[in-house]
């Protein structure tokens, strides 16, 4: 079986920089999401800005 490893904050930086470089802030700011709620990309993919409460976070 396969392990895989989490991201350490160096590489979800580095990550980020390489995302806000090449497609920009909206791409950028997804992977920040996705990383912080420990999504999986068919998660992230169905997310819509709707299902966000920001008021309530």
């Amino acid at each position: 079986m396969n392990a895989v490893d989490a991201a350490n904050k160096a590489e979800i930086a580095m990550m980020h920089a390489v995302l806000n470089n090449k497609f920009g802030p909206l791409y950028a700011d997804i992977w920040k999401v996705g990383v912080n709620l420990s999504l999986r990309i068919s998660d992230l993919l169905t997310l819509k800005y709707a299902d966000l409460n920001l008021e309530e976070r």
